[in-house]
Parts: C-alpha cells; sequence; structure tokens
C-alpha cells in the first residue's frame, strides 16, 4: 500500500445521536443533556479496516511465523543442550512464569485486567512532592508492584496512592459506556508541558500498568512453550489473551492527560480532529471536540502514543502459542476418565482463536492504520500492524508495516545512514521495527495473493533493503571506544548499543564480521550475553566469544549528519573529539559548533545531555549548556541554522574539522575550527579556534567535568553582578596564557589552556549540572568557564584541551606567536605548543606570508600542523578546503 493510501484518512464519521451525558464531580458539574443531529454522510472507513484479506487467507498462515521462527526455536534448544548460560536463562523464564502459573483464575484476570479503560502509566506528577517541596517529575517517579496491584508507590516522597490526603474526586462517566467512570486528583492542578491544567490519575495509572503487566505476562509463557514445549505454559497465555479479547473492544480510545473520547473506538480514531461529539475532560478544562495532542499521546490500553508496544506482544504470544496442542500427561485435557493419556488436543478452541484474533489483534490496529502522521511512535504502531498481518494472513497489513518501514530506513533517518534526531531516539526508531524486520526475514504473501498493482513478496529480506545496513554502520561509527554513545542532542547519558540488536546484527549479516566482533565485546565472562534473551534463539551455538580481535572506530563526518568524529590512538580507541554543525530538527539541541572531547574513559569537555520531559529540561538544551560561543548572551536560532562542513581531515597525526553556521543570523562570523593532534603512546591533545564577528558581547562558554578545579596563572575575584544564572562568580583578566585544570581520578587529569583574545575577561561560576531526568543528581553544579569580548571585530578564541595522566602530561606550555606579515590581515594565528618531545606549530588560515618563529614558511592552508624535535622538522600535515 502506498504512502497516500495510508494516509488518505482524514474523512470524518458522523452519525444521527441523541445522548445524554452524565458527568460527576467535586465542582460544579450536572447532568448535561446534549442533543447532537448530524447528518450521515458518504464517508468510508480506511481501507484495512477491511479485514476480508484476514478470513481469506488466514488459514495458510504457518505459527509461528513472526520473528521467532521454527528454526529459532531449534537453535534455543541446541543452545539449551550445550550451554550454561541458555540453561540458566530457560530456567529463569520458567521461573518467572511459574509464579503466575496458579494464579491466573478469572478473578485474577478480571482483576489485573480490568473493564474500565485504563488511562496512562506517564503524565502523572505527585501531589506530595509538590506539597512537600521536592523536585518532582511530571511523569512522577513510580513504583508498581503486582502483588500490591491496587497501590502506586512514589519513590521521591515514599507516598503511597490511593491516598486520603490526595483523594480522586473528580469523576467523569463515560455516556457511550456508562459502566466507566474516570476518577482524577481534585486538588490545585499541575501545568504539564503544554497542559496547563493537568489532573494526574492514580486509579488510571494503576490500570494500565497491569494491563502492561499481563501483557508482558501472556508474552513471556509464550517464550517459557517455546523454550520448553510444556503446555501448560501455552495454556496460561491463551488465558490472559482471552480475557484482553473480552475487554479490549470496549476499551476508549484517550490520550496520556486524561482526556477520554466518548464515543466508539473506531469512530474516534477516524476523526480524531474534530470529534462527532464532546471528549470527557476534567475541570477547568473544557471540551474542544479532540483530544489534545491528537494520536501522538493517545491510545486504548494505554496512553502514550504507542499502542503498538503492547500489540507486538499479544500478538508474538498469539503466534507462538496458537497452534499448541496438549499431549500426554500434561495440560487441562491432558488425561482421559482412567487416567490413561489422551490423544494431544488443541489447546485454542476454533472459537478461541477468531475471538482473540478479531477482537484483540485486529482490532488493535484500528488505531495505527487511522494515525496519517509518521514519527518515531506511529513507525513502531505501524511495524505492529505489519506483524498482525504476517500472522493472520492478511497482506494489506503486511504492505501498510513494511511501508512504515521503508518510510523509517530511507525517509526518516539521513541518506548517509545518520540519525536524524539524536543516538536515543534513533534507536527508538530501529526498536520500533526491530521484531518487524525478524518477523521478515524470508516472508512470502499467501499462496496466490496479489496486490493491487499485481504484486507479492516472496522470500522478502528487509535487512537487505534499502538504507537499513547503512543506518547500522553509522550507529556503529558513532560508539566511544567504551561501547557507549557521546550523548549529544536529545541522548542518554548511560546510551550503550543495544546488546539486542548486536545479537541480531551479529546473526542477519554474518558477512560483516564488524558485528561479531561488537558482539564479543559486549559479551560478559566466558561468552555469557548481555541479552539471552535474544541470544538463546539467535546465536549460534558455535559462536565464539573466546578471543575476540579489538574492535576499531573510524574517523568520519557523514555529509548528512555533519558531526565530525576525531579519533585518536590505535583503532580509534583512545580519544575522542566530536564537533557538531548538524542543522536543527525535532530532539535537537542550541548546540550548533558544539565541541565534545573524551579520552581513556572520561568526559573532559562535557555535554548534559537529555533531562527527557523534565520540568527543567531547557537547561541541557539551550545554548548556555554547551561548548561554543554565545552572542550578546542569547540562545542561538534554531530555524535555519543550517551547518557547513569547510573541511574534515582524517591524517596520521592530525583529525581537524572546520564548520560554520548561522545560528545567530546577524553574525558576519560564526566558524568554528578543531583539531585532534595524537603523537602516539597516549601523547594527544586538542587544539580548538572559534572565530566569531557579530552583536556586542561574545562568550566562549566551556564547562568542567567536575569541581575540583585549579586554576593557574589567572588571578580571580568576586563577582557581584549576574552573570546569566551562575552562582560564586569570580573574574580575571590577563593577557597571557593560562589554564584551568580538574582531577578526574588517580589516572587522569584534564587541562584546558586559554590564549586570551585582547581585552578578553574571564568569569568562573557555578552552574547546572544535573543530567538525570529523575532527578537522582538534583543539586549537582558544574564550573562554567567565560571567556568574554567586546565590540563588533573579529574576535578569535584560542584553546588547547590535554587529557594527560597526572603525574606526566604532554603539554608544557602554549602561547601564540606572531604569523608575520599575515598578521595584518588579524585572520592568521599560530600556537606555539612546547611538548615532552618538542614543540608543535598550530597555524589556522595561513598564507604565503605566514611563517614561524625562525622565519621558515608555513604551508598556505586553512589549517596545519607542524612538529619539530631539537628545532628539526618531524612532520607537517596541512589540510585543505573541499573542492
Amino acid at each position: 500500500m502506498t504512502s497516500n493510501n495510508a494516509n488518505r484518512l482524514t474523512k470524518r464519521i458522523r452519525n444521527a445521536r441523541v445522548a445524554c451525558i452524565p458527568r460527576t464531580c467535586v465542582f460544579v458539574f450536572a447532568c448535561l443533556i446534549v442533543s447532537i443531529t448530524q447528518a450521515a454522510s458518504d464517508i468510508t472507513s480506511h481501507s484495512l479496516l477491511n479485514w476480508s484479506d484476514w478470513e481469506t487467507y488466514r488459514s495458510t498462515v504457518s505459527h509461528p511465523a513472526l520473528g521467532t521462527k521454527p528454526a529459532d526455536i531449534e537453535r534455543a534448544r541446541k543452545n539449551i543442550r550445550r550451554h550454561e548460560w541458555a540453561r540458566t536463562h530457560a530456567a529463569k523464564v520458567e521461573a518467572n512464569v511459574l509464579k503466575y502459573a496458579d494464579k491466573l483464575t478469572s478473578e485474577f484476570l478480571v482483576r489485573m485486567v480490568p473493564d474500565t479503560t485504563p488511562l496512562s502509566a506517564l503524565f502523572t506528577p505527585c501531589p506530595a512532592c509538590r506539597e512537600k517541596g521536592k523536585p518532582y517529575q511530571l511523569h512522577g517517579t513510580w513504583t508498581w508492584n503486582p502483588a500490591q496491584s491496587e497501590q502506586l508507590h512514589c519513590t521521591t516522597c515514599q507516598t503511597v496512592y490511593p491516598n486520603e490526603e490526595y483523594p480522586e474526586t473528580v469523576q467523569l462517566r463515560s455516556a457511550y459506556a456508562p459502566d466507566q467512570t474516570f476518577s482524577y486528583y481534585g486538588g490545585d492542578t499541575f501545568p504539564i508541558f503544554q497542559w496547563k491544567n493537568g489532573r494526574p490519575s492514580f486509579t488510571g495509572n494503576i490500570r494500565s500498568r497491569k494491563v502492561e503487566f499481563m501483557s508482558k505476562l501472556a508474552r513471556q509463557f509464550a517464550d517459557a512453550y517455546a523454550l520448553t514445549s510444556n503446555p501448560d505454559y501455552a495454556i496460561a497465555s491463551r488465558k490472559i489473551l482471552l480475557r484482553l479479547s473480552e475487554v479490549y473492544p470496549r476499551y476508549l480510545v484517550h490520550c496520556a492527560y486524561g482526556e477520554v473520547a466518548d464515543l466508539s473506538p473506531k469512530d474516534a480514531a477516524l476523526s480524531m480532529d474534530r470529534l462527532p461529539f464532546p471528549e470527557l475532560t476534567y475541570p477547568p478544562n473544557k471540551p474542544n471536540r479532540t483530544l489534545f495532542t491528537k494520536f501522538w499521546t493517545t491510545g486504548r490500553a494505554s496512553g502514550t502514543g504507542m499502542e503498538g508496544t503492547q500489540l507486538r506482544q499479544w500478538t508474538e504470544a498469539y503466534d507462538l502459542t496458537c497452534d499448541a496442542t496438549t499431549t500426554g500427561g500434561a495440560g487441562e485435557s491432558g488425561r482421559g476418565r482412567l487416567g490413561e493419556p489422551s490423544l494431544p488436543e488443541a489447546v485454542y478452541s476454533p472459537e478461541e482463536r477468531i475471538q482473540i484474533e478479531r477482537d484483540l489483534l485486529l482490532e488493535a490496529t484500528i488505531l495505527a492504520v487511522a494515525d496519517p502522521l509518521m514519527n518515531n511512535k506511529s513507525i513502531g504502531n505501524r511495524s505492529a500492524v505489519g506483524l498482525v498481518g504476517a500472522c493472520l494472513g492478511h497482506p494489506g497489513m503486511v504492505r501498510y508495516g513494511l511501508e512504515a518501514f521503508r518510510e523509517m530506513v530511507d525517509d526518516y533517518f539521513l541518506p548517509d545512514g545518520g540519525t536524524p534526531e539524536s543516538i536515543s531516539y534513533g534507536f527508538m526508531a530501529t526498536t520500533s521495527v526491530r521484531d518487524l524486520s525478524l518477523a521478515f526475514r524470508q516472508y512470502s504473501d499467501p499462496p496466490g495473493y496479489r496486490d493491487g498493482d499485481n504484486n507479492r513478496h516472496d522470500n522478502l529480506d528487509i535487512f537487505r533493503a534499502g538504507n537499513y545496513p547503512r543506518i547500522w554502520q553509522a550507529f556503529l561509527d558513532c560508539l566511544l571506544p567504551d561501547l557507549t554513545f557521546p550523548p549529544f542532542a536529545d541522548s542518554h547519558q548511560t546510551a550503550r548499543f543495544p546488546p539486542t540488536d548486536a545479537e541480531i546484527l551479529a546473526s542477519v549479516y554474518p558477512d560483516e564480521p564488524q558485528y561479531a566482533t561488537l558482539l564479543a565485546h559486549l559479551s560478559g565472562k566466558n561468552g555469557v550475553p548481555a541479552d539471552p534473551a535474544t541470544a538463546i534463539y539467535l546465536r549460534s551455538p558455535d559462536f565464539d566469544t573466546t578471543a575476540p580481535p579489538p574492535l576499531t572506530f573510524p574517523d568520519h563526518c557523514r555529509p548528512d549528519l555533519r558531526i565530525g568524529f576525531m579519533r585518536g590512538g590505535e583503532g580509534g580507541r583512545e580519544s575522542l573529539l566530536l564537533l557538531s554543525a548538524t542543522p536543527w530538527g525535532v530532539h535537537r539541541h542550541q548546540d550548533s559548533l558544539n565541541l565534545y572531547y573524551w579520552k581513556n574513559g572520561h568526559e573532559l569537555l562535557t555535554d548534559l545531555g537529555y533531562l527527557w520531559d523534565h520540568a527543567d529540561e531547557k537547561m541541557t538544551y539551550r545554548t548556555f549548556a554547551h561548548n561554543l560561543v554565545m552572542i550578546d548572551g542569547k540562545d542561538q536560532e534554531t530555524r535555519n541554522r543550517g551547518g557547513d562542513v569547510e573541511f574534515f581531515h582524517a591524517g596520521d597525526h592530525v583529525k581537524a574539522m572546520r564548520a560554520s553556521s548561522r545560528a545567530y543570523p546577524g553574525a558576519k562570523t560564526y566558524r568554528r575550527s578543531s583539531a585532534l593532534i595524537d603523537h602516539g603512546d597516549g601523547n594527544s591533545y586538542a587544539v580548538d579556534l572559534f572565530e566569531v564577528q557579530g552583536g556586542q558581547t561574545q562568550d566562549y562558554v566551556y564547562h568542567g567535568p567536575n569541581t575540583s578545579q585549579t586554576i593557574t596563572g589567572l588571578e580571580v575575584t568576586p563577582h557581584d553582578q549576574p552573570i546569566y544564572d551562575l552562582t560564586d562568580v569570580r573574574t580575571g583578566e590577563t593577557t597571557s596564557a593560562w589554564t584551568m585544570q580538574w582531577q578526574l581520578g588517580k589516572a587522569m587529569q584534564f587541562t584546558a589552556w586559554n590564549v586570551p583574545c585582547p581585552g578578553e575577561r574571564t568569569f568562573v561560576g557555578s552552574g547546572w549540572g544535573q543530567r538525570d531526568s529523575k532527578n537522582r543528581d538534583r543539586g549537582t553544579v558544574i564550573p562554567y568557564i567565560i571567556r568574554r569580548t567586546e565590540g563588533d571585530r573579529l574576535q578569535q578564541f584560542v584553546s588547547v584541551f590535554e587529557g594527560s595522566h597526572p603525574d606526566s602530561p604532554f603539554v608544557k606550555g602554549v602561547k601564540r606567536v606572531p604569523a608575520g606579515d599575515a598578521d595584518l590581515t588579524n585572520q592568521s594565528v599560530i600556537l606555539e605548543i612546547e611538548t615532552t618531545a618538542g614543540k608543535d606549530y598550530i597555524a589556522w588560515n595561513a598564507n604565503a606570508a605566514s611563517t614561524l618563529p625562525d622565519k621558515s614558511s608555513l604551508p598556505s592552508s586553512p589549517f596545519s600542523v607542524t612538529s619539530t624535535q631539537a628545532g628539526n622538522v618531524s612532520w607537517i600535515e596541512s589540510v585543505h578546503l573541499k573542492p
């Protein structure tokens, strides 16, 4: 199905209806009699709401047909026979589900899969935290335990909900489903992002967690069945799926902010922009016949906008168990009247299969096929529809899922494979299609099927499709040597290469040994997988992790991503200097030309990363949170900021990049040239020239990794005027190079050499250092260094950064030296860097008149490094602009 067809679904459903809609709450609410008469129209349902292909082809599907295939199950059993880690994992899977095997009574199922629509496990701030003056997360910091299923526990203030001190006195009763009532906290409202008057529903949150838990449990029972063939586990999975199929058709469409569409879910999905009836919304908000944020945070089993997450679990659980049979001595019907083994019987009756397929799996596709937008949430929802199609024999749904995959691979990701948002959100997108990609290894359409274009799929393998291989290579190339990722843009500080994906890549790309090497390095002692749940099915029993070759990390600057990765040490394993010229986009930061520096496991020039949906999230995406130049104290522009890479060089000793941007549209110049200079044996350092012309004040800002800093060569005194939002501000001025130095444990020292511009004044203060969205490091501060110039002339901020062992720094001194007649241009910059090996001369913007102190000529080049020992040139590397 084409993208245009997929998006052709904005027609509205209008039905004549007269409704009595009672709303009860602590406020003045009365029974509202709303008479709504709308003429019937010629609107037709979305084509994928026609399930006739399911009726035609469902019997042609051979199960299991999705991500866990018969060959994977056989491989898992071989791993169990051969490897202790596999036996341990299989035993753990059984132990986890056995805790609930005897609890799946009708009463338990009704309690854990409630009749009333769940709301959201997010968007539930804690009023007790607010009352006690504690920092609160807008989603709350909750724990929930299935053994205490009716309680929600705040980990910040230890309050347990429901709570008499914070009662849910606001109640909204559905007119469409009068047996469903939704209750909300009745105290003062919360601003939740752009939603100005939010009311948490603790009971709605609890219902959501229950259904989420039971969905996972159904999938876990199915996994236990696949590993053991014990039909009792398939029977348990069936019970949960049947209960879900009983209630899900009545679950109403709702959004994470607590609004509920008070009409049939199908009609709500197809008329999201203009509901034919007022939605349920608590006061002081008033209905406007649309759900806030529409599909973005909408669901039925969950209110996050990612209904596909649970749909995938239900579909995979069904796929693994729907053909299960009882065997002699096991299962609910495993023995005859005389105790003799009976013939195997199907675990699912034909009627039960129809019910689960129609009332749960197909029913849950309605929201996804009604959403016209493509984003990092809808991709996962659409891929879940594709899984339903493959599982139930609906080729149209298969194509809907494959189209989402294609749009993600070829349209969402950049043409060079780079992530369009951030590392974390790039993996969010690939994780959304992970199950789909595994399911579509050698997929074929039902026999005899052809689509409207007379095409069919036979032995399709989407791991070889389009941009997909390039995306994985780009992820791999962005790794730090410790197998984490640099936290640029909206990436979490702890982002790592997912072991699940490493297992998959090593399995599906056997011709690419780098993935097997990565997997070996991610594995634990004796090759124990970091993700045994995936490894047991996909890892070859013969996979060898005993002596993997070292990983290599390349220098690169992808043309669309425009972030330069300059690496030092053998195989790029020692250090990384990262310069970002990426254009603005979703989940980007105001960080154009930000510089990040990492060496031997330590962040030197840090990036604070991502505070994910935190009230203070701006503190880490604002311009001041990054290492760059601010003009007139303002944040960078985001629209049309662009980003131009003028050169990228990866030589034997020098890795260098120059980039410019329009982050400050009024600036004549906003350009940065940075390089990593590597002498080998751990002796490396970074140099940086930031050129800016524009505004009245220019602030070169960077921040250190911790508070254990010392200043040498600059005398600072207290400053009583506000400087941004810093505290304990001190100031000083000098014309000579000076240093800030940090200790990072016993083996690492970070030194920043600052080479002042004429008239430059320095401010040092303490500022925002929190990096955890759960407030576990609340109150953390780090030092911010501001080197300020004034005036409209070209300013050239020069710095040198070194990470070294505290007892053996490589850089001994830094000074700026004249560039001969070239100084008249006010463009050329030459640094003399004294090292333990000799002297390096770093030249920016050199021309034919540029000379070294001994009057020897320099290469006419935008950037060059001349390294000398005992007065003799050891090597020269120069860089030229892109043709």
